[in-house]
């Protein structure tokens, strides 16, 4: 497998992540991607990766929402 290959699936990842959220009306950071679990196992099949993390990037005036939001949509965790 390429870099190119790779990168190629990293990118197509982030895409659909970015349509996900366009499409439900979320706005970063507070979005949750449906079947994470899945689409994420198939990135790592693709790019041959061994870990893959999301970072969110949570502004200050935003930590009492994101902590809020957090703790009541982490029902993809159970799920995977």
């Amino acid at each position: 497998m390429s870099i190119d290959s790779t990168l190629g699936a990293t990118d197509a990842f982030a895409v659909s992540m970015l349509a996900h959220a366009k499409a439900t009306n979320q706005t970063y950071p507070f979005v949750t991607i449906n079947d994470f679990a899945i689409q994420a196992g198939k990135l790592l099949k693709n790019s041959r990766a061994k870990y893959l993390t999301t970072y969110q990037v949570v502004e200050e005036e935003q930590r009492k929402e994101w902590e809020e939001y957090t703790a009541s949509h982490n029902d993809w965790v159970n799920e995977s």
